[in-house]
C-alpha cells in the first residue's frame, strides 16, 4: 500500500491557513466572479505567433462535427483554431452538436451556438487582443455578405502526410492551396473534428499554457461554482481564498473525484467497482489524502455516489463527509438554476469545482478527467511538458498519469497526455 502514495505527503505546507480575512458570501462571490472571468492573462505568446503568420482574408475555416462535453469540444475547438493560425486563415464561429439529455450516448439532436457551454462575447474579447489578424465571423450569412464564398473539400489533417516524409501532417496550408477557390472567392475550408491530435509541446510551453485561455467558461457556471465554493468555505472551513483565479489549485482543501459512470460508458471502460476500489485505496494509503474532512464527487450516476457514500463509510475513518455540487447549491434559487442547465452545461460546475481540489482522482477514459488534469498539470514542478518525478511508478500501478496533484486510473491514456492544452 505504501506504494500508492507516489510523494503525495511532499506537501508539506499542506496544513498551512493561507486565508487572509474572513469573507461574507456577498464578498466572496463577487471575488471569485472577478478573478475567474478577469481577461489580463498573457496573451503574448499566442500574439507572437499570430504575428509570424501569413494571413490570407480568402481563407475561411470552418469547424466541423463538434459533439461531446466540455472535454471533447474544448479540445475540438481549440485544434480548429490553432490549425487556423497555421493558416493564416479566418474563422465562422464554432457550432455545437447538442447531446441529448434523455440519451446521453446521443450526440447529434440538434446543434447550437458555442455560447451553449463558453462565453462567446469574451472568446471574441480575447481573439481579437491575441490575434487580431483573425478575422472571425458570426455565421455563415455574415461571411457571404463579405463576396462569394465557396465551400471547398473536408480537410482532415490527419490524412494528410508531410509533402518530404510520412509523418502526419500538423499543418494543411500547402494542401489549402491545392483546393482554394479561383481568386476573388472566398473559400470556405470544412476541418474535421480534430482532439487528441496536436502535440501541444510543437509550440512553446508558454503558449501551451495560455492557448486555451482564449475560449473561457459561461459567467453564470462560474457565478453556480463560486457559490457552490463558498459553501465548501463557510459550511466546511475549506481553505479557499476567492481573490484567486477560480482555477487556482490549493493543498488543504478536500479530495475531488469524477465518478465516471453515466449511463453511456462504453463496454471496455473501467466500471464503478475498479474506480472506487481505486480512489478507496489511495486515500487510505496516504496520509495526507487521509487528512483531509472531505471528498467532492462528481458523477453522471446517482446510484454510484450512493454506493460511494456507503463505501467510504466503511473504509474510511477521513474524509468523513461526501458532497455534491447538489449538497451545496441546495438554496432554491441556486437549485432551479442548476436544474435549468443540460447535463454538459452542469459538468461545467463540477469541473470548476473540482480545479479547486487538493488532489484530483478520475479515470483515463473519460476526457472530462483529462480537461482537469491537464489544467491542473501546468501548476506541478514538471510543468506542462515535462515528466513528473516517478512517472514510471504510476504507470506499473495502473495510472495513465500521476503527478503533484492528480491521479488517473488506466492503463492507456490514448496519448492525451500530450495532445490536450490546459
Amino acid at each position: 500500500m505504501e506504494s500508492f502514495e507516489s510523494g503525495l505527503d511532499e506537501h508539506a505546507e499542506w496544513k498551512e491557513d493561507t486565508r487572509i480575512e474572513r469573507w461574507s458570501k456577498e464578498e466572496f462571490i463577487s471575488q471569485a466572479m472577478s478573478s475567474a472571468i478577469q481577461d489580463d492573462f498573457d496573451y503574448g505568446y499566442i500574439a507572437q505567433m499570430c504575428e509570424e503568420q501569413q494571413w490570407d482574408d480568402s481563407i475561411v475555416f470552418e469547424c466541423q462535427n463538434l459533439i461531446g462535453g466540455i472535454g471533447n469540444l474544448r479540445q475540438e475547438i481549440l485544434h480548429c483554431i490553432r490549425y487556423a493560425i497555421d493558416a493564416g486563415a479566418g474563422l465562422v464561429l464554432p457550432v455545437i452538436h447538442l447531446r441529448q439529455d434523455s440519451d446521453l450516448s446521443n450526440l447529434e439532436s440538434g446543434t447550437t451556438s458555442m455560447d451553449y457551454l463558453f462565453d462567446k462575447e469574451r472568446f471574441l474579447s480575447r481573439i481579437g487582443m491575441a490575434c487580431p489578424q483573425m478575422r472571425v465571423y458570426q455565421d455563415l450569412e455574415e461571411l457571404e455578405s463579405m463576396g462569394t464564398v465557396t465551400k471547398t473539400e473536408l480537410i482532415d489533417p490527419k490524412k494528410l502526410p508531410h509533402a518530404m516524409t510520412s509523418r502526419i501532417a500538423y499543418s494543411c496550408r500547402e494542401h489549402i492551396k491545392e483546393i482554394r477557390a479561383p481568386p476573388g472567392e472566398i473559400s470556405l475550408i470544412p476541418l474535421e473534428n480534430l482532439w487528441r491530435h496536436f502535440p501541444i509541446c510543437h509550440d512553446s510551453v508558454g503558449f501551451a499554457d495560455t492557448f486555451g485561455n482564449l475560449i473561457p467558461l459561461r459567467q453564470d457556471v462560474h457565478r453556480l461554482a463560486a457559490t457552490a465554493l463558498y459553501e465548501l468555505y463557510s459550511r466546511y472551513d475549506v481553505q479557499i481564498d476567492p481573490s484567486t483565479a477560480t482555477t487556482g489549485i490549493f493543498a488543504d482543501t478536500f479530495i475531488g473525484i469524477h465518478l465516471r459512470t453515466a449511463n453511456d460508458i462504453l463496454s471496455y471502460w473501467l466500471g464503478y467497482e475498479d474506480q472506487a476500489d481505486y480512489y478507496i485505496e489511495r486515500i487510505r494509503a496516504s496520509e495526507y489524502l487521509s487528512s483531509l474532512p472531505l471528498m467532492y464527487i462528481a458523477s453522471g450516476n446517482a446510484t454510484s455516489v450512493t454506493d460511494f457514500s456507503s463505501l467510504q463509510e466503511d473504509s474510511l475513518v477521513q474524509p468523513n463527509h461526501v458532497i455534491t455540487k447538489h449538497d451545496l447549491l441546495s438554496g432554491a434559487a441556486e437549485a432551479a438554476e442548476l436544474a435549468s442547465l443540460t447535463w454538459d452545461q452542469q459538468a461545467l460546475v463540477d469541473y470548476l469545482i473540482l480545479t479547486r481540489s487538493g488532489f484530483f482522482m478520475g479515470m483515463a477514459d473519460s476526457s472530462f478527467a483529462w480537461t482537469i488534469a491537464v489544467n491542473r498539470r501546468k501548476s506541478t514542478r514538471a510543468g506542462t511538458c515535462g515528466f513528473p518525478a516517478g512517472w514510471w511508478k504510476g504507470k506499473i500501478l495502473g495510472a495513465a498519469l500521476r503527478d503533484d496533484f492528480s491521479d488517473l486510473l488506466g492503463k492507456h491514456g490514448y496519448g492525451w497526455e500530450d495532445k490536450m492544452w490546459p
